[in-house]
C-alpha cells in the first residue's frame, strides 16, 4: 500500500492518533512506517484491518469477563494413564519409545527472552547449574545426541545419520539463537541437522478501542510476540512436516525453552504414543493451585460434542468456580488439583498432524490477556496483542483423530524456570510454586538422585 492507502485504512480503523504523529514526523520516519505497517500487514492473519477487528471481539469480551465455556460442562479427563518410575509399565513404555526414536523429530519453542528472570539474553543460553555451566540448549543437544549414538549402534548405521532438530526463534532471540550454536559448533550436532524457523512479531494494542501502540518517541509500531503456537504455522509454511515424513519419520516432539527435565520422559512418551495410538500426545503431571501452567480437562459442549484439551492457567480459576467446584484453583486431599497440569511437552503423529495443517494452514485459535490497572478493565498496564497457543491443537480436530495424555510425576518431568528471586520468593511465602533458577537446579539433582536411587536398588 502506498501512503494515500495507508491513511485511508488508518482513518477506517480509527488511528488518528498515528496520523496525526505521522504529519508531524520526517520523511525518513514517514517511509520507515510505511514500510513496517506493509510488512506488518502481510504478517498480521488476513491483514492489520481484520486482526484489529478479532481484537476488537476479544478484548470486549474479556473486558465484560465473557466465560466462554459458560455452556458447558468440565470432568477430569479419563485415559490418563499415570506412569510410575521404575515400573514395568514405565520400562516398557520407554523401551517402545526408544525403539522409534529413529522416526522421530525434535522441534524446541525458543521465542522467549529471559526477562522475567532479570536475565538479558536468551533463555535457551541460560546455565541449568552452576556445577556443570551446560546451558538449556547443551542439555537438549546431549539428550539428542546420546539417543543418536545409541541408535546407531543398536540399528548399526552410519555416523552420518542423525535425528533432526527445528528450532522457533523469534525476533527478539533469532540473531542470538545463530551467534550462540555459531559459537559452539552446534554443540557438536552435524552442519544440516539444526533447522530454525522465525516467527514474524504482531501489532501491540493500548487499549480496548484497538488503538495501535507506538514505540517511545518514534512513528514506528511497538510489536510483541503472537505466542508459541505459531510453530504450526511455520512448519506447515517451511513445508517441514512434509520434509521429514518424505524421510521416513512418523512422530515429532515440541518442547519448550526451560525445562530442563522434560527429557527424561520422552522415549516412554513416545512409546505411549505407540502403545496407545494417540495422534496427538501430551505430557502431564500433579498441578499444584495457582501453579503457572494449564491443566488438561474435559470439555463437554452443551451440543453434546466434547472434546479433551488445555486451559489456560490464567482462565483456570474462573472456570473451576463457574463450570465445577463453586470454589476456583484449589487442592484436594492430595495437595493437588484435581485436573492434571500440561508442561506444553507434546509427541504428535506426523502424518495426521500434516493433514490438519493442511486444513487449517497451521492457523491455531487466538486469545488476549490484557493486564488491567483500573476497575473498570479499560486501561492497560502495557500494551497487548493477540496470542496462540501450541497445545491448543486439539480444538483443530475434526476427523476424529485420537487425543492422549500421558502422566508421570511431577519431580521426573518437570522444573521450570521463569521468575527472578524477588518473585520466587514472593511465591514461596503464598505457598505457590517458585519456579526460579535456583529451585530448578535443586530439582534437576534431586531428581537425578532419585533416578539413581531407583537403579542401585534394581
Amino acid at each position: 500500500m502506498d501512503e494515500n492507502q495507508i491513511f485511508e485504512l488508518l482513518k477506517g480503523l480509527n488511528q488518528v492518533h498515528i496520523i496525526t504523529k505521522y504529519n508531524s514526523s520526517t520523511k525518513k520516519e514517514q517511509q520507515a512506517f510505511i514500510n513496517q505497517f506493509n510488512q506488518l500487514d502481510k504478517v498480521c492473519r488476513g491483514g492489520i484491518k481484520d486482526y484489529l477487528k478479532r481484537a476488537k471481539i476479544l478484548l470486549e469480551e474479556s473486558k465484560n469477563k465473557i466465560n466462554n465455556f459458560k455452556e458447558t460442562k468440565i470432568e477430569i479427563p479419563d485415559n490418563i494413564p499415570h506412569i510410575e518410575i521404575g515400573t514395568p509399565l514405565f520400562f516398557e513404555l520407554e523401551q517402545l519409545g526408544f525403539n522409534h526414536l529413529k522416526e522421530t523429530v525434535f522441534v524446541l519453542v525458543a521465542g522467549g527472552l529471559g526477562e522475567r528472570l532479570g536475565y538479558t539474553g536468551i533463555k535457551i543460553g541460560l546455565q541449568i547449574d552452576l556445577i556443570t555451566l551446560r546451558t538449556y540448549i547443551e542439555v537438549y543437544t546431549d539428550f539428542i545426541r546420546a539417543y543418536e549414538k545409541r541408535i546407531r549402534k543398536s540399528e548399526q548405521l552410519p555416523q552420518e545419520w542423525y535425528i533432526p532438530f527445528c528450532i522457533m526463534t523469534s525476533g527478539d532471540t533469532h540473531e542470538q539463537t545463530i551467534s550462540l550454536l555459531k559459537e559452539h559448533n552446534n554443540y557438536g550436532m552435524k552442519p544440516d541437522q539444526i533447522s530454525i524457523v522465525r516467527q514474524n512479531k504482531i501489532p501491540a494494542i493500548i487499549d480496548n478501542e484497538c488503538h495501535l501502540a507506538l514505540q517511545p518517541n518514534t512513528l514506528l509500531i511497538e510489536t510483541k510476540p503472537h505466542g508459541h503456537g505459531d510453530i504450526h504455522y511455520l512448519l506447515y509454511h517451511s513445508r517441514k512436516a512434509e520434509e521429514w515424513i518424505s524421510k521416513g519419520k512418523k512422530y515429532m516432539v515440541q518442547f519448550m525453552d526451560t525445562n530442563a527435565l522434560s527429557f527424561n520422559c520422552i522415549p516412554a512418551s513416545i512409546g505411549a504414543s505407540v502403545k496407545y495410538n494417540y495422534d496427538v500426545n501430551s505430557i502431564v503431571v500433579p498441578r499444584r493451585p495457582k501453579d503457572e501452567i494449564g491443566i488438561i480437562c474435559r470439555i463437554n459442549r452443551k451440543d453434546g460434542t466434547s472434546v479433551i484439551q488445555n486451559v489456560e492457567y490464567n482462565l483456570v480459576n474462573t472456570l473451576l468456580k463457574d463450570n465445577y467446584n463453586g470454589k476456583g484453583d484449589i487442592a484436594n486431599e492430595s495437595g493437588f488439583c484435581d485436573f492434571p497440569g500440561n508442561l506444553n511437552v507434546l509427541v504428535f503423529k506426523l502424518d495426521p498432524y500434516l493433514k490438519i495443517l493442511e486444513e487449517t494452514q497451521g492457523l491455531v485459535p487466538e486469545f488476549v490477556n490484557p493486564k488491567y490497572i483500573n476497575d473498570s478493565r479499560n486501561q492497560f498496564k502495557s500494551p497487548t496483542r493477540l496470542e496462540c497457543l501450541m497445545q491448543d491443537v486439539p480444538k483443530l480436530i475434526k476427523n476424529g483423530e485420537s487425543v492422549g495424555y500421558t502422566h508421570f510425576d511431577r519431580w521426573f518431568c518437570f522444573s521450570a524456570c521463569k521468575n527472578n528471586l524477588k518473585t520466587a520468593i514472593e511465591k514461596l511465602k503464598k505457598n505457590e510454586t517458585a519456579e526460579s533458577a535456583f529451585t530448578m537446579e535443586r530439582d534437576v539433582f534431586k531428581a537425578n538422585e532419585r533416578i539413581m536411587s531407583k537403579i542401585s536398588r534394581k
